[in-house]
């Protein structure tokens, strides 16, 4: 009987030992999964930064007018001439109107999907659709910006500030980490932290003789 009850501490004590290396094997993949989910979302915040930039430019460009405004501007100021009841063409004011426009545009949709990587719990993992959320923000942003400046017959002003392989670079960095996260999700984590009485360092094995 005693051989018995001595057998089952000894087992009881090395149960607990490999719940100990897994509770700190989990958490040390907890911590390095929180280390890339930072990391990614700096780089998401460098890009989104890249886009406003870019649209901050393209404004610029679209303020300044070309000779396809001129010829616009122009048709409209021969329509005034036959018809008096049309208001007279502002140049300026028309181009600043467009500017201001397209401006809030571009804000209300940067402010939108401002959210994306704000989480409810600090260790929460991130999630496939965020990344989808993400990417399609910033791929239809730029291709709205490029859209903009071909309709007002501007060439782009900064087509190397936003690469495509960068895009593409972060979303396949994201995508492997929810894949590794998605292997390696588990509750036992929680489990093992709710007895802390199992993973007291300071166990006496002998107690177990």
């Amino acid at each position: 009987m005693l051989f018995k009850k001595s057998t089952e501490n000894i087992m009881k004590k090395v149960n607990c030992g490999f719940l100990k290396i897994s509770c700190r094997k989990l958490h040390n993949e907890i911590q390095e999964n929180l280390l890339k989910r930072s990391l990614l979302e700096k780089e998401a915040s460098r890009l989104t930064l890249r886009l406003w930039k870019k649209a901050l430019l393209s404004l610029k460009e679209i303020a300044r007018g070309n000779e396809q405004d001129n010829l616009h501007f122009s048709k409209l100021e021969k329509e005034q001439k036959n018809n008096p009841d049309m208001l007279p063409v502002n140049r300026k004011e028309e181009l600043n109107s467009r500017v201001n426009y397209y401006y809030n545009w571009a804000r209300e949709l940067i402010q939108q999907e401002s959210d994306i990587f704000i989480y409810e719990k600090e260790d929460e993992n991130l999630t496939e659709d965020q990344v989808m959320r993400y990417f399609h923000f910033l791929r239809d942003g730029e291709e709205k910006r490029i859209f903009v400046l071909q309709k007002y017959g501007y060439k782009d002003p900064c087509s190397n500030l936003l690469c495509v392989n960068d895009i593409d670079e972060l979303e396949k960095s994201m995508m492997d980490l929810i894949r590794y996260q998605n292997r390696h999700q588990t509750t036992d984590y929680t489990f093992y932290e709710s007895d802390n009485s199992i993973f007291n360092d300071d166990d006496d094995d002998d107690d177990f003789l």
